[in-house]
């Protein structure tokens, strides 16, 4: 029996382990750096959300303290102009989050619905 014979098998059941536990590795990594991402991006689409809908509450509030005329107007020279584009600039923006979210992700029926919710509500005030 040859050095090579002797030694072959072992070498070989070696290389395979190797790269069997690179290959499981690799998979199990690529797996949570997704999980991390989306949790990531998740983080930064409800923030985004957040602060959109301030802004629209804000433009809320502020058309109607201008149309209730309770509320004298001194300085802007259109106020209900511009509180149309900051709405308007809002709405854009919410819309083009939720296409993002439904682009990025595979949703179930319940979400699709629960974004469709959404879209409608800012779409009814």
């Amino acid at each position: 029996m040859s050095i090579f014979e002797s030694l072959g098998v072992p070498l070989l059941t070696v290389a395979v382990t190797l790269g069997g536990g690179w290959l499981v590795t690799t998979r199990v990594t690529d797996h949570w750096d997704q999980i991390r991402k989306n949790r990531d991006t998740d983080q930064t689409a409800a923030g985004e959300f957040q602060r959109l809908y301030g802004e629209f509450v804000a433009v809320w509030k502020t058309w109607n303290a201008l149309t209730s005329g309770h509320t004298p107007v001194s300085s802007p020279e259109r106020p209900g102009w511009d509180c149309l584009e900051r709405a308007t600039a809002a709405e854009g923006a919410i819309e083009a989050l939720l296409a993002k979210l439904a682009a990025e992700r595979v949703l179930t029926g319940a979400e699709v619905d629960v974004l469709g919710g959404v879209r409608q509500a800012f779409k009814a005030v």
